[in-house]
């Protein structure tokens, strides 16, 4: 379950930092902001809608599963679908679509 401090942030499973965001999979950046780009995976060529997120956040799936993500992405597969990219895994599988 998760823990809130007494401002109502939810905070670390440390119990003493807040998590800057939480994101879910019905819950995501609007899909007009700016930050949202095209993005191709290096490998297979495919390409995805991308948002970065600077420092660490939480994703929430559809199933309800919990992911912690120190700092990285928000992407959607071609089904429109969001999974997190922790920044390492961006940098070395992804690139700016141009």
């Amino acid at each position: 379950m998760p823990a809130y401090n007494d401002r109502g942030a939810r905070i670390s499973p440390a119990g003493n930092q807040p998590y800057d965001s939480v994101y879910a999979h019905n819950r995501l950046p609007a899909p007009d902001d700016p930050g949202w780009g095209t993005h191709r995976h290096k490998a297979s060529g495919s390409l995805a809608r991308a948002i970065r997120v600077h420092g660490p956040f939480d994703f929430i799936g559809e199933a309800g599963q919990e992911e912690h993500c120190s700092d990285g992405w928000i992407a959607l597969d071609t089904e429109g679908r969001p999974f997190v990219l922790p920044l390492a895994v961006y940098d070395d599988q992804f690139e700016v679509a141009e």
